[in-house]
């Protein structure tokens, strides 16, 4: 049952860049562009609202609609906030997407986010795979990357740590639960 829940995570595989809507979308449709791609992660309380999007257009995290249709980029800023939102406050997000946009593209800055949360919580199941297996000596290595992002890696490091412990914390209590009732 634990492999279940975890399967979603490891197999993880979030949008590319090209792969997402290179035409103007209404919110709506943003919202739910969004959650599909992060439903692995995230249970109902941490999915991504048209009011939450409304707010970060007036707070200035993210570009304004253009015409009230929101494209590609606008799709990204929302995937990246809504990934960070619970491990980093609004203003820590937004220096850190400013930070990376001024290193590379927007595309090769959410590529490289992909990319990262994918392969650490592959990473980080793994470890605990072997965990379960007497035989393994477990070590484990995270690439701290020498192009100036080792913020962003450990922001997502932690993301991942965080995301897994809930879903294995909600795991262990489904099963406590069982427990107490077949008792």
């Amino acid at each position: 049952m634990r492999d279940n829940i975890l399967t979603g995570l490891k197999e993880l595989k979030l949008p590319r860049y090209k792969d997402l809507p290179d035409f103007g979308i209404y919110s709506e449709q943003l919202v739910e562009i969004v959650n599909k791609a992060l439903e692995a992660m995230f249970d109902k309380d941490n999915k991504l609202t048209k009011s939450m999007v409304n707010n970060y257009v007036k707070h200035k995290i993210m570009p304004s609609p253009i015409k009230k249709r929101y494209f590609r980029n606008h799709i990204v800023y929302c995937i990246v906030i809504t990934v960070f939102k619970n491990n980093l406050s609004m203003t820590e997000i937004d220096g850190g997407i400013l930070h990376e946009l001024k290193k590379s593209s927007i595309e090769e800055s959410y590529n490289y986010f992909c990319d990262k949360i994918e392969s650490v919580m592959r990473l980080i199941i793994d470890i605990l795979d072997k965990q379960d297996d007497p035989d393994t000596k477990m070590t484990a290595t995270i690439d701290v990357d020498l192009d100036k992002r080792n913020g962003l890696t450990l922001a997502i490091v932690s993301v991942c740590t965080k995301v897994i412990t809930q879903k294995l914390l909600e795991y262990e209590l489904l099963n406590a639960k069982e427990d107490i009732w077949v008792k």
